[in-house]
């Protein structure tokens, strides 16, 4: 299917890598391009952006509350968004704070990612502004909730 002399700069360059460096198996699959763009068309079709832009400032609204609360150092984002907690606030060690209010989060129903001292919030593209309402009250029962807790404690 290939000439001679790209066969053989592809089996010259395989020998240096131990194995034929032909590509991947998902490089071009028709399946998995296929999907692709049946993926693409679902956002163009269901108009996903705008969405997006209707629904991120609710996002941002809700977790606006929480700047200057105890533990908070920053809260940013916008379609994405991340509440930061200051590091070592009542003995609590850097990362204590974001790990415990993540787990206590997960007891609650919510999937945040705990980085370092930041919670991140990646709602899916679809989330709407109520399930946005939800996330944030799930999110402050559990930061009120490691709050409340004697430190060291969580879950």
């Amino acid at each position: 299917m290939v000439g001679q002399r790209v066969m053989d700069t592809i089996a010259e360059g395989s020998k240096s890598i131990g194995a034929f460096g032909h590509g991947f198996t998902y490089s071009g699959h028709p399946v998995a391009a296929a999907v692709a763009r049946e993926a693409l068309a679902v956002l163009v079709d269901e108009d996903i952006p705008r969405h997006v832009r209707d629904t991120a400032p609710r996002l941002m609204e809700c977790l606006d509350v929480f700047r200057g609360a105890e533990a908070v150092r920053d809260v940013r984002g916008y379609g994405f968004a991340a509440v930061t907690f200051t590091a070592g606030v009542g003995g609590r060690k850097e990362g204590d704070m974001s790990a415990a209010v993540m787990a206590k989060a997960v007891d609650n129903g919510l999937l945040l990612r705990a980085i370092g001292d930041t919670v991140a919030f990646a709602p899916p593209l679809v989330t709407t502004a109520e399930e946005i309402t939800v996330m944030a009250d799930l999110f402050e029962k559990s930061y009120r909730s490691v709050l409340a807790e004697p430190r060291g404690v969580s879950r």
